[in-house]
């Protein structure tokens, strides 16, 4: 301990920590395209189900997405509207009976199953729908329609202003994330309204221009936001992998370590 406490107080203990503490033991970043470069396999498979013309198509629109919600407007929005919008983007992921079910089991079929009463609406009344999000929806599930864990479903979210409807899109999970954009593509060539949340990242993310977020070992790397400083927001974080460690950690980046200094009132 006093050992410590000289090295401290020579200022030689810091760049001591510095120099030995293993990679495992820190927090970092690394751009995703980095990643890839030491894991090329990883990458075909992410971008297996989706082409260069799609992922160009979708960045180009990320640029010019609204931050609130799109200019657009739905006049009305019914209970077989909703459905069909479903409907629209299993079929661009191809889900299972995508070509044969109505829209409606389809949406039974895939959507989180909490519907709070989505599913008992007369499906072609837009006042049963308005009235419906007026005083029937409790704040349930229904808008899970891609079910999944607390973070790996994909929602699509209903929305009205004075102006109409709209619709939002939500599911930035890396598992799930081509399956969100080819979702997003398809509701947008309908000419539909929608809205895509943390839509430029899901970009950065596809064509690997966003970083992923380095946890120490030990650390389960999910909801990780309070290990980094409030500048840096990652849609993934992970631990070091096994393999290829000093690869990875060569094209990291790591956060300097906290210095630790006397206390002056000891």
């Amino acid at each position: 301990m006093e050992d410590c406490i000289a090295a401290v107080r020579s200022g030689a203990y810091n760049g001591s920590v510095e120099e030995k503490l293993p990679a495992r033991k820190r927090v970092g970043k690394i751009l995703r395209e980095a990643y890839w470069s030491v894991y090329p396999e990883e990458k075909a498979a992410y971008l297996e189900h989706i082409t260069p013309e799609e992922i160009c198509d979708f960045t180009e629109r990320m640029q010019t997405q609204p931050t609130d919600a799109p200019a657009a407007r739905l006049p009305e929005m019914t209970a077989k509207l909703f459905f069909n919008c479903c409907r629209l983007g299993y079929q661009a992921n191809d889900y299972e009976g995508a070509g044969q079910l109505s829209p409606r089991e389809l949406y039974r079929a895939n959507a989180d199953g909490r519907h709070d009463g989505l599913l008992d609406l007369p499906e072609d009344s837009a006042d049963a729908f308005s009235d419906w999000i007026d005083n029937g929806y409790k704040g349930g599930h229904p808008w899970e329609v891609c079910r999944g864990g607390n973070s790996t479903h994909i929602s699509l979210f209903a929305r009205r202003d004075e102006k109409g409807w709209w619709l939002e899109l939500a599911g930035s999970s890396y598992g799930r994330s081509v399956e969100t954009i080819k979702f997003y593509l398809a509701l947008a060539h309908n000419g539909l309204p929608v809205s895509l949340y943390k839509g430029p990242a899901l970009a950065a993310m596809v064509t690997g221009q966003d970083y992923i977020g380095i946890v120490p070992e030990g650390i389960i790397p999910r909801y990780c936001d309070d290990w980094f400083p409030r500048e840096d927001k990652f849609l993934q974080f992970m631990n070091l992998p096994l393999e290829n460690t000093e690869a990875v950690a060569r094209v990291a980046e790591w956060y300097p370590l906290e210095e630790i200094k006397l206390s002056a009132n000891p």
